[in-house]
């Protein structure tokens, strides 16, 4: 089970990542430099994602209930990332009063279900919020519990990762379609204009 703690240490690697990796990259915002990441919770759906997202807020932002689309609309919580020695040695280099620490924006997904790459249900909605993320955190039911409904009707972990993965690259493939064919026709139009 995923705990705070690992979900802390899990944003810790994403915001020092080595050698290339993905990592927190600074952001304008308003004008100011903002160090954040944005990690989107997905799964299929009631697989405790707003659990763990209310966890990792320590309250309870995101309504969690037991059955399919509870969450529609993404929750976000903005949680600062401390850091106390890397704040006192860039204080004490920069010779300011305070420091201000990155961030991680968790997004509470809507649970992805069987044919949301094809704009089943509102998959292009929830599939869109994922694709805004710079990371994503994949909840796995792998518990049995007959009081606790599985969109699927039975428990295989394997399955729903794969279901998910499916999802997720399907919709990237339509992406990538949908910007050659864009690409395709300017380049079309450019032509036949220029001669």
């Amino acid at each position: 089970m995923l705990t705070v703690a690992d979900a802390l240490g899990l944003a810790r690697a994403l915001t020092s990542a080595p050698r290339g990796a993905a990592c927190l990259r600074p952001r304008r915002s308003g004008g100011a430099l903002v160090m954040k990441v944005r990690v989107g919770i997905i799964g299929l759906p009631n697989v405790g994602k707003s659990t763990l997202f209310n966890a990792l807020a320590r309250k309870s932002l995101a309504q969690a209930a037991n059955f399919p689309f509870c969450t529609i609309e993404p929750n976000v919580a903005r949680l600062g990332v401390p850091d106390a020695q890397l704040g006192e040695r860039l204080q004490a280099f920069a010779g300011v009063e305070r420091h201000v620490s990155a961030t991680i924006e968790w997004v509470d997904i809507a649970g992805l279900a069987k044919g949301a790459s094809r704009g089943e249900g509102l998959g292009n909605k929830f599939l869109g919020t994922a694709r805004d993320c710079d990371a994503l955190c994949h909840v796995v039911r792998a518990f049995e519990d007959p009081d606790t409904i599985h969109v699927e009707g039975r428990v295989d972990p394997a399955e729903d990762v794969e279901l998910i993965n499916l999802e997720l690259l399907l919709a990237d493939l339509a992406h990538v379609e949908r910007r050659l064919t864009l690409t395709l026709t300017l380049t079309l139009t450019l032509t036949l204009t220029l001669t």
